[in-house]
């Protein structure tokens, strides 16, 4: 994803981590205006998006990051 600090791809979805949570915001509407949903799992078939459950302090950037899954 455009502008994203980094990315975690997982088993049914991935996460794209964003260094503003303006810059998040943008990407989950992209995200949610494509229609993405998660692929398998307990969640399979929810919509992608803005995921605050997973945004996180990271020692290695020195900030908060947040978190859209795609």
């Amino acid at each position: 994803m455009k502008n994203a600090v980094f990315t975690d791809h997982r088993t049914c979805f991935a996460l794209a981590y964003f260094a503003t949570e303006a810059e998040a915001k943008t990407a989950a509407e992209k995200v949610e205006a494509a229609g993405n949903t998660y692929n398998g799992g307990f969640y399979h078939g929810c919509a992608c998006g803005r995921a605050p459950q997973f945004d996180h302090d990271s020692k290695e950037h020195g900030k908060k990051l947040f978190a859209v899954s795609f």
